[in-house]
């Protein structure tokens, strides 16, 4: 999914003739301006009679309105709009601020045990990747016809918990059947193609980011530039949607590439981005951890906050600091010296395919190493360099 944004200077005319503007959002969209929320039930898919929830503020009399599409968490085997703590709990959160949120269902498994096929968990998340876009065109569709909801078009995020992340990274990074190969190419022709077959054709539309809470794609690759923003939110030591590039329920699924393998290829195209590691921690601790939720609803508040009220691009990591590292020589024959004017700990190498082909850790962190490349194929990696704070990324190629 492409958007290029555009400053105008008729905005300035705007800001002072219409009741939503953007730049005047006060402590709406970050406060809890709205005591209560109106929910409502609205079938998004007469093909496949999928439901979604669509929670409003109780008395909002705003023209237009943001939406945030959010998808439940379940392995694409179980779960439900309702029945995903974290995706209620946000939806009545961000409704509360003045947003229109939805909490969709989409197709799951009709047989568990066979995800264990690759062939058949792939197809099973087309399938669901068809149905998060005819929910969003579902809203597109209304805000072109009657109007019910008052969506602003231009602030349309969506996303997901564990697999209704999945979905939505997929929606927002696999953006043609070139990129998309062999089986994955095939499911998708066989599901009505990049648009789908779940319903609403035709209406077009251009997501303003992704939230991706434990999310993963099939591939890190996806990623090109000009993608989506995205606010990445993830456990590094994840072993159901991998953290790292990895087969998914620990190594009975297929494979997906989670936060720390998309942050290296979202650097190198340069795609903004905001990421949020919890360090240590395993799949989707928000869930169960009512200190970790808080931590992941204000950050994803002030996130939403910056991009529609300030216009703001996404930033590159909120933890991240600027660091001056060398790496050389550079293309590297055999030996790559490291240098960094700030300590580290960790040094990691990633290939073009997200996947860790190296690691060593530093106690006490130390300013320079050598790695030897003698063992890698040629081509382009990437060596990140981690302490306690922060975490830079560089790129190096090898040739051998």
């Amino acid at each position: 999914m492409k958007k290029c944004l555009q400053i105008v200077s008729l905005v300035i005319l705007t800001l002072f003739t219409t009741l939503s503007s953007k730049a005047d959002c006060g402590d709406r969209f970050k406060n809890e301006i709205f005591s209560s929320v109106k929910i409502s039930t609205e079938t998004y898919s007469d093909v496949y009679n999928l439901k979604v929830d669509i929670y409003e503020p109780e008395g909002d009399t705003w023209s237009e309105r943001p939406l945030v599409i959010l998808a439940f968490g379940g392995s694409f085997i179980s779960g439900s709009r309702i029945a995903d703590p974290t995706i209620v709990a946000l939806c009545n959160a961000l409704a509360k601020r003045g947003y229109v949120a939805a909490s969709i269902d989409y197709r799951l498994a009709t047989n568990p045990v066979m995800m264990l096929d690759s062939a058949y968990a792939i197809n099973t998340v087309v399938k669901a990747v068809s149905d998060g876009k005819a929910a969003i065109r579902y809203f597109i569709k209304d805000a072109a016809t009657v109007n019910k909801y008052r969506i602003d078009v231009d602030n349309i995020f969506a996303g997901g918990n564990s697999a209704g992340g999945v979905l939505y990274l997929h929606v927002g990074y696999l953006s043609s059947l070139e990129e998309a190969e062999g089986g994955l190419a095939d499911a998708i022709a066989a599901n009505g193609g990049m648009e789908g077959n779940s319903g609403n054709p035709g209406y077009s539309y251009t997501l303003k980011g992704i939230i991706s809470m434990a999310g993963g794609v099939h591939r890190a690759n996806f990623v090109s530039a000009d993608d989506v923003p995205a606010i990445f939110f993830h456990g590094d030591a994840d072993n159901t949607v991998p953290y790292y590039c990895g087969p998914a329920m620990s190594g009975y699924f297929v494979t997906l590439c989670g936060y720390g393998s998309l942050q290296p290829e979202l650097v190198a195209d340069d795609v903004a981005y905001e990421g949020h590691v919890y360090a240590g921690k395993g799949h989707c601790p928000w869930n169960a951890d009512p200190i970790v939720y808080l931590d992941l609803q204000t950050k994803l508040v002030n996130y939403l906050y910056n991009r529609i009220c300030e216009d703001a691009p996404a930033g590159i990591e909120e933890e991240m600091v600027k660091n001056e590292v060398q790496l050389f020589p550079n293309p590297s024959k055999g030996l790559l010296f490291v240098a960094s004017l700030e300590p580290f700990s960790r040094i990691e190498v990633m290939n073009n395919l997200g996947q860790k082909v190296y690691e060593q850790i530093f106690l006490p962190a130390v300013k320079n190493c050598t790695i030897s490349t003698t063992a890698l194929p040629s081509g382009l990696y990437y060596v990140i360099l981690q302490d306690n704070k922060s975490q830079i990324v560089k790129k190096i190629r090898i040739e051998n």
